[in-house]
């Protein structure tokens, strides 16, 4: 591509309460991030760590370049996720600090199988929760992550590796357990139990009952007038959602409100929308079925009167023209345009162009082949 962007945010430099942007190179593309706990992500190395407070998040869980990681508030209920011994013994003998775990650690526990019911169980107060925790073992043995207060389970078939397993469950005040298949004994860390429909990153609790919380990740005040243009231009994030998650979560530029802004955003279940919002209410809407299970889309609008356009992993949507674009754009930020509505997902890139970029230019910039083109042209190292 010829047009570079005027704001180019590929996840690479991070400090506390800033997450900075390649272009512009004076700072003005750069946000500003909070998050009033640790939080935890994939480093590089493949391994579990934690981040300090108000520190954006670099994740490396899908491999090759990082992504930015933003979630909405969660907390684990599970008192001991680290320490099985803690949890009840049914027919069991559990070892903690046995092997090395998913963060690189000697901290993962070993429960041997020996007769009975063989399980170890916890008591969890939830009412929709999912529940997580990391498992291996004997290559093709299988045990069972169960709430026994219905017939919900997982029946794991383990691997020499870590893997991290869901179950997702509807009742209340269950016992979440770890039962026997045919397994002689299995390696498990890093249990959680939060009050969502989907699972989140993971949050260490070493004993406290009432559960430790994560705080939101917010990521705002990027742009002004100069590098943001109202008349024309092309909002485009190459993004992806957390695994089952159906919230709504919004990046967008605006000038401050969701009054006037061009939006990207995770609608629902399975839908991508596209948006131009004006005060007086002449917007233009496109939706885009996507796949939500944490792969990533390539979406760009071009806003510009009666010359609107769509594009989709390199593909061209239809669309209907409106004559009218929103005003006073200076504010690139992860939410609706406001406060409220944050990006709740991972971002590979996000950037802003002052042109209406052609059809051909948007096409290549949303097919899957543009990104380490675009990056070198920045001068941007992908590892």
């Amino acid at each position: 591509m010829a047009t570079i962007p005027s704001i180019a945010m590929i996840p690479s430099g991070v400090k506390a309460s800033k997450l900075y942007s390649v272009l512009p190179t004076d700072g003005t593309g750069d946000f500003t991030t909070t998050r009033a706990s640790v939080a935890t992500r994939v480093n590089e190395n493949g391994l579990i760590e934690e981040v300090a407070s108000n520190v954006p998040r670099l994740d490396y869980s899908d491999g090759g370049c990082p992504s930015l990681l933003l979630e909405n508030s969660a907390t684990n209920l599970i008192a001991y996720s680290e320490s099985f011994s803690n949890w009840s013994q049914d027919g069991t003998t559990t070892l903690d600090n046995n092997i090395i775990s998913p963060d690189g650690t000697l901290n993962a526990s070993k429960i041997t199988f020996n007769s009975g019911n063989e399980r170890v169980f916890t008591s969890v107060n939830t009412t929709n929760g999912s529940f997580s925790a990391y498992f291996k073992g004997v290559q093709g043995k299988k045990v069972r992550f169960r709430d026994d207060s219905s017939t919900i389970f997982n029946e794991i078939t383990l691997t020499e590796n870590w893997v991290r397993h869901y179950l997702y469950k509807g009742t209340a005040n269950a016992n979440i357990q770890i039962q026997n298949v045919d397994a002689t004994d299995v390696y498990v860390w890093g249990a959680q139990a939060e009050e969502n429909s989907y699972a989140t990153s993971y949050i260490k609790n070493a004993g406290t009952a009432l559960g430790v919380t994560r705080v939101a990740d917010t990521a705002t005040s990027s742009g002004s007038s100069t590098v943001i243009n109202s008349t024309e231009g092309v909002l485009y994030a190459q993004i992806g959602s957390l695994i089952g998650d159906e919230s709504v979560g919004q990046l967008s530029i605006s000038d401050g409100t969701n009054n006037e802004a061009v939006k990207i955003l995770y609608l629902n279940a399975n839908e991508v929308r596209l948006e131009m919002k004006t005060a007086s209410g002449e917007n233009f809407v496109k939706d885009i079925t996507v796949t939500r299970d944490g792969t990533f889309d390539k979406v760009a609008i071009r806003y510009k009167s009666n010359d609107y356009a769509v594009y989709h992993n390199g593909i061209a949507q239809t669309v209907v023209q409106r004559a009218d674009v929103s005003s006073g754009l200076n504010v690139l930020a992860f939410n609706q345009g406001g406060a409220s509505s944050p990006f709740n997902g991972k971002v590979k890139s996000l950037q802003v162009y002052t042109t209406a970029l052609s059809g051909i230019e948007i096409e290549k910039l949303t097919s899957y082949t543009s990104f380490n083109a675009m990056a070198n042209a920045l001068n941007y190292t992908i590892i």
